[in-house]
């Protein structure tokens, strides 16, 4: 907080004011009457998720006008200089809020000011602010943050996104948010505005700092289910799981605001992050600690099996708390925790929200560029080149842009598994090429490719090193060299979505699979690590302990309904396998939380060759099985019209390891390992053109 006589000497008065992204009509409720009604042009509609939609259009409500005579704040340039930003003076008072914009350079270093982190929230533009002595109408939202951030004797120096940058200039804006992590990394403070205070609030904040301090020095351990169990939260002074104080920290996490593309940049620069809650606050050192620890697989695992069935908590609810803490910890680029690269953080911010779907690159691309410990990186978005105003080309080119970019320029094509089935792809980007993922929706399900960080498969066997044409020049086209190890001839009925419908799945692939079974030309163990993937967690290739769990599954199915599973002599050994003691119940749990992954919105097919594989939901027959050099995974390719189109990633059984095109099997190896380059004895050299 700074008074107003220091900062005259650094800032120059700007006549400018922030609207924001959207351009929308206000209706104030008083204007002069010698006062025509502004044009849309100088008022935008906020960021927001969850826009009020009437007869189709966006309902916009009308925001008290001030009783004097009034105008609305307009825009003058920027400076043209690199680091030039707006500054918002938050003038001290009681009544109405007044504030000032200043320019100023980031270079400077006695410019000094707090980053303001939010979500817009509702589109509906309430309430209004006097800017330069004009009026700016703002979200309730921001008002309100406003309200609590003001100080009754100094003024107060902040950078707010919906008040410094002039969002209905499309290239200024594209400018200014590529200042973002350095606005963000600059403040000497950044406040995380979640909103009014809510009864829960001061609870959460006492219980999450409890949490923060018994863990504190012993983080590893609290990755074991040991760890949550009755004893080990009792000998942490931690309540057990029926206390409120638990529901409390798992509402607070989902909280809107973490759901915000940008709050991943904001919060990871940013040096010193505080959450506020009203007037409740706390340090984000201490809710990014407990966000990992709460929001992990173990936790909820041991939440649920102490809580009542309406207190659990889902294994596919997000955790966008977690993903951010973790991103966190990436970028402080630790040898045991590498910064991620730009492909990474695409994947992993997929869930993320934002109202303009360009937003899912640019929020990103700043991160990957160097680590926080100053390093670059060979795999990072230095590699490659945002258009110089991403605000002003189509949502789809941005998306082809940077896909092609980074495949051209990337040593691994595990890009291509994040593209989704084309049964998820937003309408508005059905046109997109193939192999473009739709960054605006999440891809919905668990990948073979992904993530980076657990790399298990290698169906390219000794064929490390992708070959790849892309160009800008021929932007819809991408030209991989790759071998047609297989196609797809048969596939079978029913995919699932939810837990409910798992076994129901399941029975009908081992009904229409006996025969096979019963020939021999296909094999139970590859029947269920077809299924789960053979991946359980970081482990690859599953045991047969998980096999054993699939059997236990199958047979407490069998007793529950009175009626006899298909395939019984062949699935009904594998329980010789449990440990003894084991019992039925818990390894059918651990079979559900295993099979819920990999192949929940998956078709099983069987191919020429007789191998069984998992595909997307709109795999049809004729499809090829593609190995690409440098691919981890196979893709299934369809040819259409215009040439092959990219139908997704798969799993195929005895193509993961690089059997299909050279590479040491299990058999030969005594692990499930790639070789080195040259070491096969296929090769892939035809080239497909993909569209």
């Amino acid at each position: 907080m700074l008074m107003r006589p220091k900062w005259s000497a650094l800032l120059k008065p700007s006549l400018s004011c922030t609207t924001t992204r959207r351009l929308i009509r206000i209706r104030p409720s008083r204007l002069r009457p010698s006062q025509p009604q502004p044009e849309a042009k100088h008022i935008s509609q906020p960021f927001t998720n969850d826009t009020t939609k009437s007869g189709g259009k966006e309902h916009i409500k009308s925001f008290q006008a001030p009783k004097e005579p009034w105008e609305y704040y307009r825009y003058h340039a920027l400076p043209e200089e690199v680091f030039a930003v707006r500054l918002m003076e938050l003038k001290p008072g009681t009544g109405e809020i007044h504030c000032e914009l200043h320019n100023a350079h980031l270079g400077n270093e006695r410019v000094s000011y707090t980053a303001l982190s939010y979500t817009w929230g509702t589109q509906i533009l309430q309430q209004y602010i006097w800017c330069n002595g004009k009026v700016l109408p703002v979200t309730q939202n921001l008002f309100d943050a406003l309200k609590q951030l003001r100080n009754q004797q100094n003024s107060v120096m902040l950078w707010i996104d919906a008040i410094c940058i002039n969002q209905a200039n499309d290239d200024e804006r594209s400018h200014q948010v590529n200042l973002m992590r350095h606005i963000f990394n600059r403040a000497v403070k950044v406040v995380v505005w979640l909103g009014e205070e809510h009864a829960q609030t001061k609870r959460a904040f006492s219980f999450i700092e409890k949490i923060a301090a018994s863990t504190a020095e012993s983080l590893p351990d609290m990755h074991t289910f040991r760890s949550w169990s009755p004893n080990g939260l009792s000998h942490r002074g931690l309540p057990p799981f029926t206390d409120p104080q638990w529901n409390s920290i798992l509402q607070f996490f989902q909280a809107p605001y973490f759901e915000r593309i940008w709050v991943i940049q904001e919060l990871v620069v940013s040096s010193d992050a505080i959450v506020r809650h009203g007037t409740s606050t706390i340090a984000w050192k201490h809710v990014a600690h407990v966000a990992r620890l709460v929001l992990s697989s173990v936790f909820r695992r041991a939440y649920n099996t102490a809580c009542l069935p309406d207190t659990k908590v889902s294994r596919r609810d997000p955790v966008f708390a977690k993903t951010i803490a973790n991103i966190h910890l990436a970028s402080l680029d630790q040898p045991s925790n590498p910064a991620m690269s730009l492909s990474e953080l695409l994947w992993v911010s997929r869930r993320f929200k934002a109202s303009d779907p360009k937003d899912k690159i640019v929020a990103i691309y700043g991160l990957a560029n160097t680590s926080l410990s100053g390093k670059s990186h060979e795999l990072s978005s230095a590699s490659i080149t945002l258009p110089s105003h991403p605000y002003s080309i189509p949502t789809g080119s941005l998306y082809t842009h940077v896909t092609g970019s980074l495949l051209a320029r990337s040593a691994d094509l595990s890009l291509l598994s994040s593209v989704e089935d084309i049964s998820r792809r937003s309408p508005q980007f059905l046109a997109l090429p193939s192999w473009v993922p739709d960054y605006s929706v999440w891809h919905g399900v668990m990948s073979f490719g992904f993530p980076f960080r657990n790399r298990t498969f290698r169906a390219c066997g000794p064929y490390t090193s992708p070959s790849v044409h892309w160009s800008p020049s021929f932007p819809q086209t991408l030209r991989l060299q790759c071998a047609p190890v297989d196609e797809v001839t048969e596939i079978f009925p029913g995919c699932y979505d939810t837990r409910t419908e798992v076994s129901q799945i399941l029975l009908s692939w081992l009904s229409a699979l006996e025969d096979r079974l019963d020939a021999g030309s296909i094999s139970i163990d590859g029947f269920w690590r077809t299924i789960l993937g053979d991946r359980v967690g970081r482990l690859s290739p599953a045991t047969r302990r998980h096999g054993a769990n699939m059997a236990a599954f199958l047979s407490l199915i069998s007793e529950s309904s009175e009626r006899d599973v298909p395939a019984r002599r062949h699935w009904e050994p594998l329980l010789e396998i449990l440990p003894k003691g084991t019992r039925l119940e818990t390894a059918k749990r651990h079979f559900e939380n295993t099979v819920e992954g990999f192949a929940s919105r998956r078709r099983m097919f069987v191919t020429r060759g007789g191998r069984l594989g998992l595909g997307p939901r709109s795999v049809l027959v004729g499809d090829r099985v593609l190995v690409a050099r440098g691919g981890r995974v196979p893709l299934l390719v369809r040819r259409g019209v215009e040439g092959w189109r990219l139908v997704g990633e798969g799993f195929v059984e005895g193509v993961m390891w690089g059997e299909a095109v050279g590479g040491k099997s299990e058999s030969e190896t005594g692990a499930r390992a790639g070789v080195g380059e040259g070491e096969g004895n296929g090769e892939l050299r035809e080239w497909f053109e993909i569209r």
